[in-house]
């Protein structure tokens, strides 16, 4: 089966070009066969057939795949490791996932501008997962400009010890959760002050130090099993 994302409203019966990277894949890696399913953002897949460069819908249906109200940010890693991060918040079935400019970044922030290519990975996952609706792609200048969602709960994961306001495990359930990672360097003193004004849940896991990647696929893994528990 070969998913290809064309990003309109479904309708049976209408009669759809194909997007040319989307062609190019079914022409070039699948070799024009297999069974195609369209799919798009908002969560509907299209059963049909190819015609040319065109696609008849002959079914629409709603993708049951269940997602979660959760947005991870991750503090700008090294380039090599922004993909691989892109594919594990998508696949666990994160909302959405923000970049953002630590402090004690290692990666250049101009690549705060490279969302197209970030939004190209989304969509990779999305076709190879099953997803229904692509993970969403954001960037944010630095921790400050993070805005978490109005009454969500945010977890501020810190590889360091600390006495800080600590989770409360009895807490209520929230609208939403955002999990936010830090960079390769650690916290500035400076980004911890600001989650403690902020009241934000401080989690620490007694562990070695994680890579960037590793501490996204755990903090993304234990938001979601909360949020499900909760």
């Amino acid at each position: 089966m070969i998913r290809l994302y064309i990003d309109s409203k479904f309708k049976k019966g209408d009669r759809l070009e194909i997007p040319k990277d989307e062609f190019r894949y079914f022409s070039s890696v699948r070799r024009g066969q297999g069974e195609v399913i369209l799919f798009n953002r908002i969560g509907e897949e299209a059963l049909g057939k190819v015609s040319e460069k065109f696609f008849e819908i002959e079914e629409v249906r709603k993708i049951e795949i269940p997602l979660y109200n959760l947005t991870v940010a991750v503090a700008l890693p090294e380039n090599a490791v922004i993909p691989g991060i892109i594919r594990t918040v998508s696949e666990l079935g994160a909302k959405e996932l923000i970049f953002f400019s630590g402090k004690r970044s290692q990666a250049a922030s101009r690549r705060l501008t490279e969302n197209a290519r970030f939004e190209k990975t989304s969509l990779e996952s999305a076709r190879q997962c099953g997803r229904g609706v692509p993970l969403q792609i954001k960037v944010a200048k630095d921790l400050l400009n993070i805005s978490p969602p109005t009454n969500s709960q945010v977890l501020f994961f810190d590889e360091a010890s600390s006495d800080k306001k600590s989770l409360d495990e009895k807490s209520h359930s929230m609208s939403s959760v955002v999990a936010i990672i830090g960079c390769e360097g650690g916290w500035s003193e400076d980004e911890r002050d600001f989650a403690k004004k902020s009241d934000y849940h401080f989690v620490h896991f007694e562990t070695p130090i994680l890579r960037v990647e590793t501490a996204a696929t755990v903090a993304t893994f234990y938001a979601i099993e909360r949020m499900r528990k909760l």
